[in-house]
């Protein structure tokens, strides 16, 4: 079929759209979890105030974890928040940066959810081709995706996997949440097809993350299993 001479600008249009969401669920996350360092930080600084006879070693190491804490999320806000290159043109990129950027958010961030991604962060991959960020809003929206699903249903575990097979780097994205619904799993690839109603902008994530990662030879597909879902992300190995 012929490819609509307005279909880059709706894409365009729906990434912009996805970014925004996204984003915000992530700046949302992280202003969040910045509350307890600058509580911390705040309640050291009263209590000096007031002339508390705390032990001068316990108040260093209030403050050291505090203040360490804060400029890691700090400094994640800024790469995760950063805005993309105008550069898009395909270059090799070291999969395990975008991993470590999405595992480090999520770690992170406190919730009902775990995340098991030693095995990602041990592989030895190869460079794939791709655009740094492109690959990295494509990972967030399929790892959001699942950890927004686990946490749905009262929490869980996601397990991120990578390895090389043939000539790609398969990412593997696998959660123990409720799964794929039936009355959508035929359509989990359209825009706005979702069961999250409730959310603004729901139903891009998926759709988004295909197409980022087609534009740079990727592909993006969802696989059968037992329960809960699994996602596949497969990017080519830079030749």
């Amino acid at each position: 079929m012929a490819r609509s001479s307005d279909e880059p600008a709706r894409t365009a249009l729906l990434v912009a759209a996805n970014r925004a969401a996204l984003y915000g669920t992530v700046a949302r996350w992280l202003i969040h979890d910045l509350r307890g360092p600058a509580q911390a930080i705040s309640l050291v600084s009263d209590l000096l105030e007031q002339g508390d006879t705390l032990k001068e070693s316990a108040v260093r190491q209030s403050l050291a974890e505090a203040s360490g804490r804060l400029r890691e999320l700090l400094d994640l806000l800024d790469q995760v928040l950063r805005r993309p290159d105008p550069d898009s043109e395909p270059r090799p990129i070291v999969p395990r940066d975008p991993i470590g950027v999405a595992v480090r958010l999520l770690r992170l961030h406190r919730s009902n959810v775990t995340l098991e991604a030693h095995q990602a962060l041990d592989a030895r991959l190869p460079a794939v081709r791709g655009v740094d960020d492109q690959l990295r809003h494509a990972l967030m929206n399929v790892m959001v995706n699942a950890y927004e699903a686990v946490g749905r249903q009262g929490g869980g575990t996601v397990y991120l996997t990578a390895e090389t097979s043939g000539g790609v780097v398969r990412i593997e994205v696998i959660d123990d949440g409720p799964g794929v619904s039936p009355e959508v799993v035929d359509r989990l690839f359209e825009p706005f097809v979702t069961t999250k109603t409730e959310l603004p902008l729901a139903g891009l994530g998926l759709v988004v993350a295909r197409a980022l990662l087609e534009q740079s030879g990727g592909t993006l597909r969802s696989e059968p299993t037992g329960s809960g879902s699994r996602f596949v992300l497969e990017l080519p190995v830079w030749a």
